[in-house]
């Protein structure tokens, strides 16, 4: 053998897979092992038909055609926004106004 070849060997000889390597009857022992518990305990997992979601944003937004920008405002938006700031558990709302033209 040549001297590149038995320092490679060396190598190969002192990692941690080394032991794989040469016991394949182990390692595929370990891997077939690893994927029966793993298909167990996917099995085994508590699952719900309808799980609680809970959603971090939502948007609504008011539209009323034919009225003008302020009118929207007072006859939807504000009425909308005094029912959403009641809900305690609403932490944080932001507020956006904005005229699409031409529509």
């Amino acid at each position: 053998m040549d001297p590149i070849s038995e320092k490679k060997l060396a190598e190969i000889s002192k990692s941690p897979w080394a032991f794989f390597i040469h016991k394949r009857t182990i390692a595929w022992l370990v891997i077939i092992a690893t994927v029966i518990y793993g298909s167990i305990s996917l099995s085994l997992l508590p699952r719900e038909i309808q799980p609680e979601v809970k959603v971090a944003m939502g948007i609504v937004m008011t539209i009323l055609p034919g009225a003008s920008s302020a009118d929207t405002e007072s006859l939807l938006t504000e009425p909308l926004e005094k029912e959403i700031g009641a809900v305690s558990e609403i932490k944080k709302k932001v507020d956006v106004d904005y005229i699409v033209e031409g529509s």
